[in-house]
């Protein structure tokens, strides 16, 4: 099993979010398994969630995802925003994501 180690991951606004060098990441099927290796946390993301990730990863902005996932998804932009918003504070409150504010 290879895990997948990236350092940045995705500008939102005034928010730089990046995966802690502690969480590890394996696609396996359309899944993604998410491990933090210091609290020994892992998350599953299904198919959407792994979707979501992958998107984000390769995305410069918010904006940027949105725009490939609504041709995507059969669902309203406000309805996608709010989702992804919720799974990236889901991620960072379990550990598996961090934020950062830019420096000035």
């Amino acid at each position: 099993m290879t895990f997948e180690i990236n350092e940045g991951f995705l500008s939102m606004g005034a928010k730089l979010y990046v995966k802690p060098n502690n969480v590890l990441v394996q696609a396996i099927d359309n899944e993604m398994i998410l491990l933090n290796l210091e609290s020994e946390f892992y998350f599953a993301l299904d198919d959407v969630g792994a979707r979501f990730w992958d998107v984000l990863q390769g995305a410069d902005s918010l904006e940027q995802a949105l725009d490939v996932l609504e041709a995507e998804y059969d669902v309203d932009r406000d309805t996608l925003s709010q989702d992804l918003e919720s799974f990236l504070t889901k991620l960072e409150s379990s550990g598996l994501l961090q934020s950062l504010e830019p420096k000035p």
